[in-house]
């Protein structure tokens, strides 16, 4: 992975580069957290999956017996801003969450598990 980041130092523009990987000390890495930039049919972390991906309005969260209501559901972008979207947990082990009204982008889906929660990557179209 590398990153830059840009600024303005008295009117100049000022970069700092630099590059990690999962073996790096710069890196620090957290597999619940880990997002692959390879397209699969389902995002999928631990038993939780999430389709279709990439979705035009709603999308499906499986959570594959794993005890999860619907409040436990938080959508988010990659800058951190939370949208209210509309999740409803069709019957036990399903939820279908409304994207519809978000711009069409990447955005993240939090599950929590009791404790815990799975990170989830959904693309609207």
């Amino acid at each position: 992975m590398t990153w830059t980041v840009s600024s303005l130092d008295e009117g100049h523009k000022v970069s700092l580069a630099s590059h990690a990987n999962s073996y790096s000390a710069k890196c620090n890495f957290n597999k619940s957290l880990t997002l692959s930039a390879e397209e699969e049919p389902a995002e999928s972390f631990g038993k939780i999956k999430i389709y279709p991906n990439p979705t035009n309005n709603i999308a499906y969260i499986d959570l594959n017996n794993n005890d999860v209501t619907a409040k436990g559901i938080v959508v988010f972008d990659s800058f951190g801003k939370i949208y209210s979207i509309e999740s409803t947990q069709s019957n036990d082990q399903q939820i279908e969450v409304n994207l519809t009204g978000l711009n069409p982008g990447l955005y993240f889906v939090k599950v929590t598990l009791g404790d815990t929660f799975e990170i989830l990557r959904i693309v609207k179209q």
